[in-house]
């Protein structure tokens, strides 16, 4: 088992474009969630 797989991440090969996408898609997704449960930045 990789590091990254012990730490539960999947290694996939990608285009730079697939990659970008799946970024997006999943700064999509967590902001929805991080924005619905009114988590905030501390700024200390």
């Amino acid at each position: 088992m990789t590091k990254l797989g012990a730490m539960g991440m999947d290694v996939v090969a990608s285009t730079p474009e697939q990659f970008t996408k799946t970024i997006k898609d999943d700064a999509a997704k967590l902001g929805a969630v991080i924005k619905a449960a009114g988590i905030q930045l501390d700024g200390n």
